[in-house]
């Protein structure tokens, strides 16, 4: 999600959530950063370690190779849209987020607010504890649907309408939901204090 106080933006408020959620609610077709970790060596990109224990050395991939794993990297994921989770109260979460630790804000409505987080967005809504909500930008929901079930995937919720376009629940083989959405139809626009327009 792109946002711009004044500018294109988020969703409207009678849909709250990019994923068609109400108030905090999980994403349904009715209306979707890990921890730090250490690498073990460094990674070359497009280039394949060597095996029989002498990592150290690198060979060339096939330049076949890398176009095939960057068109299948372009036509799925194009970035991480936001990390989506619930507070038992929305004033005192952007108190903490906004003031205390100094993320800017992207949007916001009654229930909801996006906070900017490099070219993401941590996204706190009003409601009751549940698990947090991962959603992915993608070119287009339903292909890229079809895509990952291809890939080994499945369907949790089928494509459905939102504000600015389409969106997906899907799984991937170890059961890990992932909330794949598009902005086919546009984005919307905030005011100059980050309200989500009409």
């Amino acid at each position: 999600m792109r946002h711009e106080l004044g500018g294109p933006d988020h969703l409207a408020e009678v849909n709250v959530l990019l994923v068609g959620m109400s108030h905090g609610e999980p994403a349904r077709p009715a209306g979707g950063e890990s921890a730090p970790f250490a690498i073990a060596r460094p990674i070359m990109v497009g280039y394949t370690p060597l095996t029989q224990g002498r990592e150290d050395e690198l060979r060339p991939a096939s330049p076949a190779g890398r176009k095939e794993n960057k068109a299948v990297a372009e036509a799925l994921f194009e970035k991480l849209d936001c990390l989506m989770f619930n507070v038992g109260d929305l004033e005192e979460a952007l108190q903490f987020y906004r003031e205390k630790l100094g993320l800017p804000l992207a949007w916001r409505t009654e229930g909801a607010a996006g906070l900017r987080v490099g070219e993401s967005e941590l996204v706190i809504c009003q409601g009751p504890p549940r698990e947090p909500e991962t959603d992915i930008k993608v070119a287009s929901a339903q292909e890229a649907a079809r895509l990952f079930v291809e890939a080994g995937g499945s369907i949790v919720a089928d494509p459905f309408d939102i504000s600015i376009g389409k969106c997906v629940v899907v799984a991937d083989p170890w059961g890990n939901k992932l909330v794949l959405l598009d902005s086919t139809k546009g984005t919307l626009r905030t005011d100059k204090d980050g309200w989500v327009k009409p």
